[in-house]
């Protein structure tokens, strides 16, 4: 029996821009919830995974840095593209959110930095970006993707 509504190849387009006296991240992605670990070379990337969509209505595609121990050097990236069974989301890329995270210390020392970012795809610090659509998607009609 299936236990789920649909399965999405989803791919990130990411621009590793990570600078040569930083070390590159590994990202932590997946539907709803962390599955799959990727780390990032320089450059262009294109991170590959399926999500699986158990129930109908918002759904969330979530990208977090990975935590090291040398996590005050890690570099940054940029999202460049979403892509679901290889079509681009569009404009619909838009619909995200970052939420950085920072050390205690940094934070006393400027305690006006953002918690909460909306429609940032420039992710310059650890913490998590996600991207939220409506699944199923062979039911979004602004998607356009899907069985037709």
């Amino acid at each position: 029996m299936q236990e789920y509504l649909e399965k999405l190849k989803i791919t990130l387009e990411v621009d590793n821009i990570t600078r040569d006296d930083q070390q590159d991240p590994t990202l932590l992605v997946g539907l709803n919830r962390v599955s799959d670990r990727c780390a990032l070379v320089r450059g262009r990337n294109s991170v590959s995974f399926t999500g699986l969509v158990h129930s109908t209505g918002e759904q969330r595609l979530i990208v977090q840095v990975e935590e090291t121990d040398r996590a005050w050097s890690i570099g940054a990236f940029k999202i460049m593209d979403v892509k679901i069974h290889g079509v681009s989301v569009g404009g619909a890329l838009m619909r995200c959110s970052y939420v950085p995270k920072y050390d205690d210390d940094f934070l006393g020392l400027n305690p006006d930095m953002p918690r909460h970012m909306d429609m940032v795809l420039h992710v310059g610090n650890r913490g998590t970006w996600s991207w939220r659509f409506d699944g199923p998607v062979y039911n979004n009609k602004s998607l356009n993707i899907g069985l037709w």
